[in-house]
């Protein structure tokens, strides 16, 4: 439908299964980040000249751009960063801290079972550091949170709650507006995390009514290298900044320093301009489609058909029901390990990602000790993709069909 936007995808005979790894760049996308390199490469917010204030109008562009696309209100403010797992630690390192000495009471930070370890290892190891608690949130046997329990690990203890938004083994879309809610009244702050929702379904901030969102260029059509988090201005004003250095001060004195004001306080050195504004036009790619609304009735067609014919093969182990995902589905290979049928799709063309999928507490919790092989669609993947992806299951199996 959209294949052949993508340069990479339309010129190889490969099928590329791996979206929520990394997405492809749409040609509009590679074409602003090279014009720009060729016409209006210039820092931003330094030098007076021309070519410095062009790149500066196109950079804050990007930023009004894109917190428009998210339904980002006049509370929030976008911070760039490197991505999300960068956005996240910039929370742990600048907030956490921030959320304990508030109220000395509140120690806990809660996560789900199901997160990627970029949405739990920094709180686990801020919590050691700080001298905090990290509750984990048990998920079932689908991925989902339990609710129960959930309401049950918040407390008048809690000083932050973060979960995703699109889990990215199972392909499961969190109640997150629900969670935010219940959490925000036990008091606690929400960060959550939007790497697999960005570019796949609608967001909407003000919505979500979330103090903290994070999302990666790469895995919604944009550049590598560049991240973003949206927060609260009342939290992102009394944060300490985590890194120093050119254009986050206001005043430097031999012993004390003052700091710029939100977001320049939280972008030390020369940001990332020019794919800021890449993302910006991926951002303005996907609206060009119809929306997110489009894109994410596309992505679960061809999700439902993914179930469909997955369910229909022997020896096609599915640990989770993949009718509930959105664009991700894991499985194994009955008789396989899963780096072994990742491997014999590989020489078949058919390219997947195998292993945990950096999230070894849900492997765990879910007793999937070798992992799964997962497959993740994108914007270009289509109906042929999957009837080859198929007949290659067929033929390492040796069965066909049921």
């Amino acid at each position: 439908m959209w294949r052949n936007d993508f340069p990479l995808i339309r010129n190889r005979q490969e099928v590329y299964l791996d979206s929520a790894a990394t997405t492809q760049k749409p040609e509009a996308v590679i074409r602003t980040v090279t014009d720009l390199y060729e016409s209006c490469n210039a820092n931003v917010h330094r030098s007076p000249h021309r070519l410095g204030r062009g790149m500066t109008e196109l950079y804050e562009g990007a930023r009004s751009r894109l917190s428009a696309f998210f339904g980002a209100g006049d509370d929030h403010c976008l911070i760039f960063t490197r991505g999300a797992t960068e956005s996240v630690n910039l929370v742990a390192s600048s907030a956490l801290p921030l959320l304990f000495s508030r109220d000395p009471k509140r120690r806990e930070v809660v996560v789900t079972a199901a997160e990627h370890h970029s949405n739990f290892v920094p709180w686990q190891q801020q919590c050691r550091r700080l001298g905090g608690t990290l509750k984990v949130v048990p998920v079932d046997a689908e991925g989902m949170p339990d609710m129960k329990a959930f309401s049950a690990a918040l407390s008048g203890r809690t000083a932050l709650v973060a979960f995703a938004h699109l889990t990215n083994v199972f392909g499961r879309v969190f109640p997150a507006e629900e969670m935010a809610k219940l959490s925000h009244r036990s008091g606690a702050a929400v960060l959550v995390d939007g790497a697999q929702a960005a570019g796949h379904l609608p967001v909407s901030l003000e919505e979500l009514g979330c103090d903290f969102y994070c999302a990666s260029g790469h895995k919604m059509y944009g550049p590598n290298g560049i991240g973003l988090l949206f927060g609260k201005r009342e939290l992102l004003e009394t944060m300490e900044p985590w890194q120093f250095g050119g254009e986050m001060v206001d005043r430097v004195y031999e012993d004390c320093t003052l700091f710029a004001e939100i977001p320049a306080k939280f972008e030390a050195g020369t940001p990332d301009y020019i794919q800021a504004a890449g993302l910006a036009a991926a951002a303005d790619y996907l609206d060009h489609l119809g929306g997110m609304e489009a894109v994410a009735k596309r992505e679960r067609a061809l999700t439902a058909r993914l179930a469909e014919g997955l369910r229909e093969r022997k020896g096609i182990l599915l640990p989770a029901s993949p009718e509930a995902s959105c664009g991700i589905v894991s499985f194994l290979a009955d008789g396989l390990h899963p780096f072994d049928a990742a491997a014999l799709l590989d020489a078949q063309g058919i390219e997947t990602r195998c292993g945990f999928h950096c999230a070894q507490p849900l492997m765990r919790s879910l007793g999937l000790s070798e992992g799964t092989v997962r497959i993740s669609l994108g914007l270009y993947n289509t109906e042929e993709d999957l009837d080859r992806l198929f007949a290659a299951l067929d033929r390492i199996m040796g069965r066909g069909r049921s």
